[in-house]
């Protein structure tokens, strides 16, 4: 239990993914699931999701191939309210434990759909220090 974790060792282990998140809400563009979109006040098809806005060297999201090009929709199928939704599910878990994130890539064609399975690294101590490095954007 992460209170006797907390006593062992002074600290609670928290899944982590050595990413900036930010969150991002875009027209939808064409080839995006039905699933995926969300209406504006005047039932206009939105995208929203969370973009990776940055990448620690050799962070679990790195080392999963995650990059800057891609937006999260879903942890383990459960579609994600925003960023700090996303942290926060990642915080539960812990670090070694396999989560599968899906959403979308931007690449050469546009948006293309994508899975990736990450395993989770130890939240730092020094977490606080990595938001510094991304301004405005939440360290997951």
């Amino acid at each position: 239990s992460s209170d006797l974790e907390l006593i062992d060792t002074g600290r609670v282990a928290r899944g982590w993914l050595g990413a900036g998140l930010h969150d991002v809400e875009t027209a939808a563009p064409p080839g995006i699931a039905a699933a995926d979109i969300t209406r504006d006040a005047a039932g206009r098809p939105r995208l929203r999701g969370i973009a990776v806005g940055g990448l620690m060297a050799s962070s679990p999201a790195e080392q999963a191939g995650m990059g800057t090009r891609d937006l999260i929709l879903r942890v383990d199928g459960h579609r994600l309210g925003d960023a700090r939704d996303l942290v926060s599910r990642l915080a539960q878990r812990h670090p070694g434990a396999k989560v599968r994130l899906e959403g979308y890539r931007l690449g050469p064609a546009g948006l293309a759909p994508f899975k990736v399975t990450v395993t989770l690294g130890d939240r730092p101590q020094q977490a606080a220090e990595i938001a510094q490095r991304y301004p405005g954007l939440i360290a997951g």
